[in-house]
């Protein structure tokens, strides 16, 4: 793509959504994206690839984490990980920030190839990641899916991964200095996004919080109207996931009693 990107992007531009359908964020080449999706298009095995055949069940499972990948197939994901990141840093040197939720529970994978990696952890309430979960894959799989989705099993699958998830985060985070790990909640970054920014540059000692400023007060401001999307849970969904995703609810301090409905 290093010698195809200003050609390609300049005409599929038109071809392209300005915002995203399932949160409504506006979309585009020059946007942020994750890059498991860069790693689909390059033909690595991914549980994103359920997408393209949601009816046939979770696909790749076992690349969530990598635990039971052998050793081969991981050292050849890793490498070619290794190599999209290089084609990102060949024309523009600056440390990459890389945003995929399966990362959290590659923690111990990433370390081998970034021993000096740094890591940022976003909670955010359950019971609302839960529906908004559902909604993110019925909303890929109606958009990017080959086939009809029937959704069966969608529920359950996401509840299985995020403990899944979260099993792999609190095992992973006990590799990572602490100096080179930082955690917050969603909901204080978007009551607070300047202070929370600034705490996060200083624990990770990232430096340059105050050149970058004006340009997060800029975002800021374009953003000021935008709206989350509202979920309301059935009480029997409620419990649910109180009882499959209590443990990390608890951890977290999102007390079932205190937590609104949307």
């Amino acid at each position: 793509f290093l010698l195809t990107e200003k050609l390609v992007t300049r005409w599929l531009r038109i071809l392209a959504p300005p915002r995203r359908p399932m949160d409504n964020m506006a979309a585009g080449f020059d946007r942020p994206q994750e890059d498991e999706f860069a790693l689909c298009m390059m033909g690595q095995p991914s549980p994103y690839l359920t997408i393209a055949f949601p009816n046939h069940g979770p696909q790749y499972e076992e690349y969530l984490d990598l635990e039971g990948v052998p050793a081969r197939a991981r050292a050849s994901w890793q490498r070619a990980f290794l190599r999209f990141l290089q084609q990102l840093t060949f024309k523009d040197p600056r440390r990459l920030v890389l945003k995929s939720p399966p990362h959290s529970a590659r923690i111990k994978v990433l370390l081998e190839l970034f021993p000096e990696a740094r890591f940022i952890h976003i909670i955010r309430d359950p019971y609302v990641v839960f529906p908004s979960t559902v909604k993110l894959w019925k909303t890929l799989y109606r958009t990017h899916g080959l086939q009809k989705p029937n959704f069966v099993g969608l529920e359950e699958h996401v509840l299985k991964t995020f403990t899944r998830l979260y099993e792999r985060l609190e095992e992973g985070k006990k590799l990572i200095d602490p100096a080179r790990f930082y955690e917050l909640r969603y909901e204080d970054l978007v009551r607070d996004p300047v202070g929370q920014m600034r705490r996060l540059y200083e624990h990770l000692a990232l430096g340059g919080f105050d050149r970058y400023l004006p340009r997060l007060q800029r975002y800021l401001a374009a953003i000021a109207n935008y709206e989350t999307n509202k979920y309301q849970l059935t009480p029997e969904m409620r419990q649910l996931v109180s009882q499959r995703w209590g443990e990390v609810i608890r951890r977290y301090g999102y007390d079932p009693s205190t937590v609104p409905s949307s």
